[in-house]
C-alpha cells in the first residue's frame, strides 16, 4: 500500500495524463474538422463569405456576384478580384 503522499503524487500524475489525452483528442478532432472543411471549400461544395468590419465586430457578407459585363466592369473598378465558378464570374 502506498503512503498518502505517494497516493497524492500518483493522482496528480494521472490527472495530468488525463488532461494531456483530452487535449490531444481535441487537437485531433479540430484537425479532422479543418481537413473536412478545406476539402469542401476546394471541391466547391462550400463557399466562404467576406468578413466586413462593423462597430459591433466582424459581420459575414456574401461576396458580390459579377453576373453581367457591367457587373464585371464595376467589380474591377472597385478593385475586386474575380473568379470563374461554374462558367460564371464570381468576385471575391
Amino acid at each position: 500500500m502506498l503512503q498518502l503522499g505517494e497516493q497524492h503524487e500518483t493522482v496528480e500524475i494521472l490527472q495530468a495524463c488525463d488532461g494531456k489525452i483530452v487535449a490531444l483528442e481535441r487537437a485531433a478532432a479540430l484537425e479532422e474538422m479543418f481537413r473536412a472543411l478545406l476539402e469542401e471549400l476546394m471541391a466547391g461544395r462550400l463557399r466562404a463569405t467576406a468578413l466586413t468590419p462593423t462597430p459591433c465586430g466582424l459581420v459575414s457578407q456574401p461576396y458580390p456576384r459579377a453576373d453581367s459585363p457591367t457587373d464585371l466592369f464595376l467589380a474591377r473598378e472597385r478593385g475586386a478580384r474575380l473568379l470563374q465558378v461554374d462558367g460564371r464570374n464570381e468576385s471575391f
